[in-house]
């Protein structure tokens, strides 16, 4: 027989690695006689080579945000017969799972390997054994799906889209919890909400000095703590009531520590929306005015509207609602009466809580709407001066079952009157000087975020309503978020005295050095003889077209811009003057003026309204600024004994520079 060549057909290939070489030489001789003998040299060269890949694809939408957890299990089996080709069990035998890795890391001494991938993720799980070269190995992966859960897994959100159940009401309470995963020993990590929420009750307490023990006092109030959004432990919880619109996209982000000491990152992502109730006022009970009773030689009683309800401050709010609960009103105020015990600067609550409104609102199907009634008729019963000064801050709030209380809206009112007695009449016999009714307020809605008030009975917060009332005997006018005054009360700055006549300006309480975000008001004095020469009775116009010019400088004494409502300001200045409709009585004026009589200063109580300089301007850096205002009016000086005998006199003050200060 002579010597040839032998090839094998290629093996079939299992999941294996293989790369060995196993050379043969058989040294062999032919012999006529006696047949093969080992005289003669046949070398035989064997090399086999095998790689099977093995990769692992998440699947879900690449770019969710969603990260899920793989538990990969894998085993490696050792062949020491480099020419094994059977199918079968190998002829080694099993490798220590410490010495297989996945891609790049060893598995656990259970023979799992914990991997984190994210959607649409593709990641090779190829079994590796170090310094092998033929074994046969196998692999597998169980998926655990992290999702975000709502009110313990009622609910379970979407990366994507707003489920049905999703939309949640503002006030309700909101526990998030991350779903999906496999035993752990401890994690860490973070929640991300989308704004607006609170996450913690707080309340003021004072501490013993001897026990230690805290007592608690004052309302319970909301903010938000960040440490409440960390995951540690076991605990993938967290919890939040919404305040505001619209909801958004959270998020969480956690690492999981395992019992063979490995971790893995998971991520979940889900929307929600918001709802919040609306509030409106659907009704205003009108006029608004003051009056006097129980006068004496010692007293009178002052009060906002007359005993039998009307003239008070009075109005309907409607809200709507398309969730469970109740809504109410509750009053803040601060007031400036002559009795020092109803005299304070800072905010009160008006009662224990909820205002005395009628009804407090119950929803009791999923789509309502119902009014509340507020009827305020402030008073006071003092001595000569005797002043009723109330700025009141009205919170219209929607609770839902089971959550807390939040603001839809504020309605902001001032109401202030000095009733004085007449020295021209008798004895006992007091009397208030007459303000012009303005039409019916509009509503004006907006929403400020980042701001809170705190105060010893309620916190209130977020929202607000703004309302004008300009009352009959007196003012309503509204007011900003209050902060701490730079300067004394009192003051104020002056123009020039114009035969016999100034004005001043200041804020609505009296101080200077003014946020551009507060009402400022104005003030009408005279140095005449009251009551002697009847020259106090003056005309203002009441138009910002015709009230006032006004300007706004920087402190490089740049024009600052103007809102469309500063820009009309000013525009019929020069059309105010003696021939204008105007008679001189305190009946009723003219549609574009004002009566009023002009006291001195050291009598005088309170202002009028003017404006909010951040709704004339657009006054968008921090810094000082100067406004300059130039104001008119009409005199009517005596010129003989009856009450027929005067004269027009048109008054136009210099300008008037006033500082604002925008933080």
């Amino acid at each position: 027989m002579n010597p040839g060549t032998w090839v094998r057909w290629p093996p079939l290939i299992g999941w294996q690695h293989c790369n060995v070489k196993d050379p043969y030489t058989i040294n062999i001789t032919w012999d006529e006689l006696n047949g093969w003998v080992l005289t003669e040299t046949d070398p035989e060269t064997y090399q086999r080579k095998a790689d099977t890949k093995i990769h692992l694809r998440a699947g879900g939408k690449a770019g969710s945000g969603r990260q899920s957890i793989f538990l990969v299990t894998a085993w490696a089996s050792e062949i020491l017969d480099k020419r094994y080709i059977s199918e079968g069990m190998p002829s080694g035998g099993s490798m220590p799972p410490q010495n297989i890795t996945i891609n790049g890391h060893a598995l656990g001494a259970d023979g799992i390997r914990w991997l984190a991938v994210p959607d649409g993720g593709d990641v090779d799980v190829t079994p590796i054994v170090k310094n092998k070269d033929y074994y046969n190995f196998g692999v597998g992966a169980q998926k655990y799906t992290p999702y975000i859960s709502v009110n313990h897994n009622a609910v379970q959100l979407d990366p994507d889209t707003v489920v049905d159940g999703a939309t949640f009401c503002v006030g309700q309470l909101l526990p998030f919890e991350l779903d999906g995963l496999p035993v752990f020993v401890n994690a860490v990590g973070k929640w991300t909400l989308p704004g607006k929420y609170v996450n913690e009750p707080w309340q003021l307490f004072t501490t013993d000095p001897v026990t230690g023990a805290e007592s608690y006092f004052g309302s319970v109030n909301y903010r938000v703590n960040p440490d409440l959004l960390a995951i540690t432990g076991q605990n993938l919880t967290t919890h939040c009531w919404y305040v505001n619109q619209p909801g958004g996209t959270v998020g969480v982000n956690a690492n999981l520590h395992f019992s063979n000491g490995q971790y893995a990152s998971v991520a979940a992502m889900g929307k929600i929306s918001v709802f919040r109730p609306t509030a409106e006022i659907t009704k205003v009970d009108r006029p608004f005015f003051f009056t006097l009773s129980y006068t004496n030689a010692l007293t009178c009683m002052l009060e906002l509207g007359n005993s039998s309800g009307d003239g008070a401050m009075s109005y309907w709010v409607t809200v709507h609602s398309q969730y469970y609960g109740n809504a109410n009103i509750t009053q803040l105020v601060t007031l400036g009466y002559s009795n020092p015990l109803y005299d304070f600067s800072d905010e009160r609550c008006d009662g224990t809580g909820s205002y005395n409104v009628t009804p407090t609102i119950i929803f009791s199907n999923s789509t309502n709407s119902s009014p509340l009634h507020l009827d305020d008729g402030p008073y006071l019963i003092w001595e000569d001066p005797n002043t009723v000064s109330i700025s009141a801050r009205d919170f219209v709030q929607f609770c839902p079952q089971g959550g807390i209380p939040v603001t839809l809206g504020i309605v902001n009112w001032n109401a202030n009157a000095t009733a004085r007695q007449d020295s021209m009449y008798e004895t006992g016999s007091y009397r208030i000087p007459l303000f012009r009714d303005r039409p019916a307020p509009t509503l004006r809605m907006s929403f400020r975020s980042g701001r809170k008030l705190f105060i010893k009975k309620k916190i209130l917060m977020h929202t607000y309503l703004r309302i004008l009332f300009i009352t009959a005997l007196g003012f309503l006018a509204l007011n900003s978020w209050a902060e701490q005054p730079p300067s004394c009360a009192d003051e104020g700055v002056e123009t020039k005295i114009v035969d016999g006549f100034f004005m001043g300006v200041s804020d609505l309480y009296g101080y200077t050095n003014t946020s551009p975000d507060r009402d400022l008001a104005f003030s009408i004095w005279t140095t005449n003889k009251i009551w002697a020469t009847n020259n106090t009775r003056v005309t203002f116009p009441t138009k910002p077209e015709f009230a006032w010019q006004v300007e706004l400088f920087d402190t490089n004494g740049v024009a600052v811009p103007k809102t469309a409502a500063g820009k009309n300001a000013g525009t019929k200045f020069l059309d105010f003057g003696l021939k204008t409709a105007v008679v001189r009585s305190t009946l009723g004026p003219e549609p574009n003026a004002q009566h009023w009589v002009a006291m001195e200063k050291s009598m005088s109580r309170g202002g009028l309204l003017l404006f909010r300089p951040s709704d004339f301007f657009k006054i968008e850096k921090p810094g000082k600024y100067t406004l300059r205002i130039r104001f008119q009016i009409l005199t009517f000086p005596r010129t003989g004994p009856t009450s027929g005998d005067y004269t027009n006199n048109l008054i136009r003050f210099p300008p008037l520079d006033y500082t604002l200060v925008k933080k």
